[in-house]
């Protein structure tokens, strides 16, 4: 299993060291003398601006117990509020009732008011009445993490209660071992309680920069824990700490066993994309592919040489990060079920998802999904598969696909995907069979003052023209103000085009003289020779194909370059995304980031 290091901070200074050293994650404070404490809004700015890692930062409002009054719990809201909009990646708090439970409608609240942020509850929960029962308590609340040294004074002495929080929460919400945590001692913490992830600062004291000071020693506070120089000594997380407990959490197999080999990244480090994929070193391996789309969610459990055994679909309910989730979970148990398999019986999984993906695995912004920001998707996920996670872009898993065992594969030259779902996605498939993504379809092929808003916020995008929904939304345009059937789709424009619906018809034909300037422009920017359609108006077939081909020919230079070939995907739309993710976590395996 691969174990998470979390890196609590301070500073941008000790966030650059944890990242620099292989942090997969940062909490952010102020304080930490005192526990942590809710750190100001231009300090955590600095550090979202400085890491690309995901921070999870502290709301806590001043030192002490975990009982707040009214004035305090509306600092915290206030804060929650004001970090959401900053753009932090998740939240970390914690309330007890007077008695010493976990205050659970309070923590219900909170956690409400965060989403779509995940929550960690933190140490509180190692001074309450029972930190075991507390676990099923932060479940039911809605909290994605706890932070705990099992009741004691460091994690090192609460053992025995950590293993049995990690029993009870059975893979259900993440558990965090924290206090006293160093890089001599993070591993074996990790082995023989079987945590999911370790949180230590892992910093050292540095001399301050001042060329004065004064004879004696002046605290501008009370005396500070360890740091017997006062004012004139900083602590920040030590790059060399945090890699050598980053390397001590590498799985052995990350190896082949042999430590004496060139050391990688920490497997949760490596999310980029590889070359062409052997497959005969993992034909029998199985690995699950997820495909998060803006109306459904797809999971399949794949065979290593593309094969899918079981595929699931379930529609998108809620746009939340945590409910998305939730939702790719269900269709991953669903999908394993229907072999008789749980999730231990995959070595990986691969994820694509709209939007940019950060090379941590985080989405940074979706426009399927307005209210994501920054989120820790392949991260969340790998907490509760306990198998490592790749996420790629979405476009780029369905390009992934047709240059495996699809309509690229074998082509020797390079070819474009464009995936025309609920938005436009755009991949490379290269003649050397690396894959790379790029943001296609938000390059803008009209320019006047009439074109039509993309939900990216810009006019004229590709997107905004040749989507699904922008075929949905035409279509209503169209009907001046009619009432729209909540059966239409674009599926039954492009069956009225057949039947001879001349309005179904022309905004048929106006979509696919804008998907063909589209093309052009990939063929002369790209130099491609081919472009391959994807995505669910891909489904309409050679009629599509055919009306896209003749307004290439049209608009395209009578020399060369030649106009590039328009030819459908050659892998069932329902299949691609969760093919191409699959293989995308098949070429993990492949460069030693997996276990094996």
């Amino acid at each position: 299993m691969v174990v998470g290091l979390e890196v609590c901070v301070d500073s941008v200074a000790s966030a650059l060291a944890a990242e620099a050293g292989g942090a997969t994650r940062l909490e952010l404070c102020e304080a930490l003398v005192e526990g942590g404490l809710t750190p100001s809004i231009g300090k955590v700015q600095a550090v979202l601006e400085s890491t690309s890692l995901p921070v999870h930062v502290m709301v806590r409002p001043r030192a002490g117990d975990f009982l707040y009054d009214s004035h305090e719990l509306r600092i915290m809201r206030a804060d929650i509020a004001a970090l959401k909009r900053a753009g932090a990646n998740g939240l970390v708090l914690g309330v007890l009732t007077p008695q010493g439970e976990v205050d659970a409608p309070l923590l219900r609240s909170l956690v409400q008011e965060a989403a779509p942020l995940p929550v960690s509850f933190h140490r509180a929960v190692d001074v309450c009445r029972d930190p075991v029962a507390a676990v099923d308590v932060l479940i039911q609340a809605g909290v994605a993490r706890v932070l705990t040294s099992g009741g004691a004074p460091a994690a090192r002495d609460g053992v025995e209660t950590l293993r049995q929080m990690v029993q009870v929460a059975a893979g259900r919400i993440v558990v965090a071992a924290g206090g006293g945590v160093t890089e001599a001692n993070a591993a074996s913490l990790a082995q023989t309680t079987e945590v999911d992830e370790v949180h230590g600062t892992l910093r050292a004291s540095m001399p301050g920069r001042m060329q004065f000071q004064p004879a004696r020693v002046v605290y501008m506070g009370g005396e500070k824990k360890n740091t017997p120089e006062g004012e004139f000594e900083l602590r920040v997380a030590q790059t060399q700490s945090v890699r050598a407990a980053s390397e001590a959490l590498w799985p052995l197999a990350a190896h082949g066993g042999d430590r004496s080999s060139e050391p990688s990244p920490h497997p949760l480090k490596r999310r980029r994309l590889a070359g062409e994929l052997p497959l005969a070193d993992f034909k029998a391996r199985r690995l699950l592919g997820i495909d998060v789309g803006g109306t459904n969610i797809r999971a399949a459990v794949v065979s290593g040489d593309g094969a899918v055994e079981a595929n699931v679909s379930l529609p998108v309910a809620e746009r939340s990060s945590e409910a998305v989730v939730s939702r790719v979970l269900e269709a991953c148990d669903a999908a394993l079920s229907q072999l008789g398999l749980s999730r231990s019986d995959v070595s990986a999984a691969g994820c694509g998802a709209p939007g940019l993906i950060e090379e941590q695995g985080v989405v940074s912004a979706a426009s399927s999904f307005p209210s994501w920001r920054r989120v820790p998707l392949a991260q969340l996920l790998e907490n509760r598969l306990h198998v490592p996670v790749t996420l790629v872009n979405d476009a780029v898993a369905a390009a992934a696909a047709e240059g495996w065992v699809g309509a690229a594969a074998g082509a020797g030259s390079d070819v474009a995907v464009v995936t025309l779902g609920t938005g436009v996605g755009v991949s490379l498939v290269m003649a050397d069979g690396s894959v790379c993504g790029c943001e296609g379809g938000h390059h803008i092929i009209d320019a006047s003052e009439s074109a039509h808003n993309c939900p990216c916020g810009q006019r004229g995008c590709w997107e905004a023209h040749v989507s699904a929904r922008a075929l949905l939304t035409r279509h209503a345009d169209a009907e001046a103000g009619a009432q729209r059937s909540a059966g239409s789709c674009a599926a039954m424009i492009f069956d009225a085009a057949a039947r001879g619906d001349a309005r179904a018809a022309m905004l048929i034909d106006e979509l696919c003289a804008h998907l063909a300037v589209g093309c052009i422009n990939l063929c002369r920017l790209a130099r491609v020779s081919k472009v391959v359609l994807a995505g669910g108006l891909a489904q309409a077939g050679e009629p599509l194909i055919e009306s896209v081909t003749q307004h290439v020919k049209r608009r395209c230079w009578s020399v060369a370059p030649p106009a590039p070939v328009i030819v459908g995907s050659a892998i069932a739309d329902a299949q691609a995304g969760v093919v191409g993710a699959a293989r995308m976590a098949a070429m993990a395996i492949r460069r030693g980031n997996a276990r094996k």
